[in-house]
């Protein structure tokens, strides 16, 4: 669609309600004029932001992002009406923003493309992480994302391909809420290894090879990232994605450690009591629990419904189908791994990430 629609606008275009910010190159932002009337924002129809907003693009516009970033340097707001919810994919992140879309009182914006694109070009680029110009980027693409009306609440479902920049959120936008999502770690193998087997058309759990190509095709991960990767040991699908999942856990405790105002809820927890759940999040947000019940009510749902790929039904048939488990090999791997260079301890037999700091449950709640 780009070659098909692209244009340079004026900076008074993007004024129209119609735009919005639709990704973000190394050098360029790209945005998007939308059909009018489509709500974009409807999770129940558009689970996913960055799979619905090219579907109904009208035009499209094109600043560099030094003028992106000198457009919004006067933009000073109250941003503690934005929660972000970051988490690891297959965790129960959309579920929960269906509980929060649900209340009625939040604009749910869930996975905007442009946090994607920043998050693949940190993880491309560690460099780019001590450089002040990516916290400018970042912030320009965070306020272009989230306006709205004043007064409105944000519910932002991150959209990245690791944390490893998690923490210049705080830094591009003061004062935003911010929780974490996770799951553990066997549940969490099978959720995610069957979504990928889906959307990959195979049968099976690829090689590692041809998962290394796949990533690569798809723009999830590059090959000389996943090289890497391979020269460090993680030489299988299983150990990488193993791996992957306890990396993003790291940088989240390493956040606790120097803040105080974060909060870690993990899938189980929500399973366990979902009441209790959805209203220590609804008071993390400043809304309030009185909603909760409301929330609630989109447990009888199936979040992935509209997603023909990935919805419940869909799962639960490649799991049986494509035979997919852990191998001792790699679940000894992790729990050394975690244990050694991170002090994470692994237990269980689903492999429960134990000792997250800043991490709310039931228990504690009781």
């Amino acid at each position: 669609y780009l070659r098909k629609y692209t244009c340079t606008r004026d900076l008074d275009w993007l004024k129209n309600e119609d735009v919005h910010l639709l990704n973000v190159t190394d050098s360029e932002f790209i945005f998007a004029r939308m059909t009018p009337g489509i709500d974009i924002y409807n999770i129940t129809k558009h689970p996913f932001l960055y799979f619905a907003q090219p579907d109904h693009i009208e035009e499209l516009g094109i600043i560099s992002t030094d003028v992106a970033i000198d457009f919004v340097k006067n933009w000073n707001r109250d941003n503690t009406n934005i929660t972000v919810l970051h988490f690891i994919a297959r965790s129960g992140s959309t579920l929960v923003s269906n509980l929060i879309n649900k209340t009625g009182q939040f604009r749910v914006i869930s996975e905007p493309g442009p946090l994607f694109d920043i998050s693949v070009q940190c993880a491309e680029d560690p460099t780019l992480l001590s450089n002040p110009q990516t916290v400018a980027k970042l912030r320009a693409a965070l306020l272009f994302i989230t306006q709205a009306p004043p007064g409105t609440n944000i519910f932002l479902k991150n959209h990245v391909v690791d944390l490893d920049h998690m923490h210049l959120y705080q830094q591009a936008l003061p004062g935003i809420r911010e929780v974490f999502l996770y799951r553990s770690l066997r549940p969490w193998y099978t959720s995610y290894m069957s979504m990928r087997v889906i959307m990959f058309a195979l049968d099976s759990v690829p090689s590692f090879s041809l998962f290394k190509r796949l990533l690569d095709h798809h723009r999830f991960r590059s090959m000389q990232f996943m090289n890497r990767m391979e020269a460090k040991g993680l030489d299988t699908v299983e150990k990488y994605l193993l791996y992957y999942a306890v990396h993003q856990v790291t940088k989240f405790i390493s956040l606790c450690a120097i803040r105080d105002d974060l909060t870690a809820y993990s899938y189980e927890s929500l399973v366990e009591n979902p009441k209790a759940f959805i209203s220590h999040l609804l008071d993390k947000t400043g809304v309030g629990s009185q909603w909760a019940e409301l929330a609630l009510t989109a447990m009888k749902e199936d979040s992935q419904q509209s997603n023909d790929i990935i919805n419940r039904g869909a799962i639960a048939a490649i799991k049986k189908k494509a035979n997919i488990a852990l191998d001792k090999a790699s679940v000894s791997f992790i729990i050394d791994y975690a244990e050694r260079e991170h002090g994470i301890q692994i237990v269980g037999e689903n492999l429960k990430i134990a000792n997250v700091p800043c991490q709310w449950n039931t228990a504690r709640e009781q």
